[in-house]
């Protein structure tokens, strides 16, 4: 097997989806779930989520279930690349229709090495739509400076980035789920504990 087809399967065990609210159609999922697929040269599924009842906002999220580290890497390649405008193009056309009177909320979830990363976002322009798309790029490096370097707190963590300024993804905090549950605020390089639950605690209160 060849290096370039040895990448194709390994890129095919990033199971990737759209997923949208209803107020995207299925051919508006379909049509941006065909753009990403063509960027990264694999299958991607759509999928319609339960409405939110206290968010009524357009909600649209691209999710990687499993991200390879050759998986991560080829995204990575293909960033800036002519089918990554193509996909941002098309992504923020669609988005920004559903945005007349509220912005939509934008997701991009995926897991690399173990941690869990979010990224939510509120946007109507077309321009910042695109910015946040391209912003993807830093945060990829950043995950895997932090993955690389240790730097993650507990151990499978929920990383939570933010939007600032249209122009820039900047972590939020974190949370760590199993076996205790707490809260982290990062103030870089160092993570800072805000409150935890022991995993007894939680236990106990489940049994009350």
């Amino acid at each position: 097997m060849t290096e370039i087809e040895t990448q194709a399967v390994t890129l095919k065990l990033a199971d990737v989806h759209v997923l949208a609210n209803k107020a995207f159609s299925e051919n508006e999922k379909r049509r941006l779930a065909d753009s990403l697929a063509r960027m990264l040269e694999i299958e991607v599924d759509t999928a319609t989520i339960a409405e939110e009842a206290l968010d009524l906002h357009p909600i649209i999220s691209f999710v990687w279930e499993k991200m390879t580290d050759t998986a991560f890497t080829l995204l990575l390649a293909k960033i800036g690349s002519e089918l990554w405008k193509r996909f941002k193009r098309d992504a923020s056309e669609i988005i920004s229709k559903h945005a007349l009177k509220e912005d939509s909320r934008i997701e991009f979830k995926f897991v690399y090495d173990g941690t869990e990363i979010w990224l939510l976002t509120k946007a109507s322009d077309p321009k910042i739509i695109e910015e946040s798309i391209d912003g993807l790029g830093l945060v990829l490096f950043e995950i895997r400076y932090l993955a690389e370097s240790r730097n993650l707190p507990g151990t499978r963590p929920i990383v939570q980035y933010k939007f600032v300024d249209g122009n820039r993804w900047v972590i939020a905090g974190a949370t760590e789920m199993d076996p205790d549950f707490a809260q982290y605020d990062f103030e870089r390089p160092t993570w800072i504990e805000l409150g935890r639950v022991s995993a007894e605690t939680i236990r106990k209160l489940k049994e009350s």
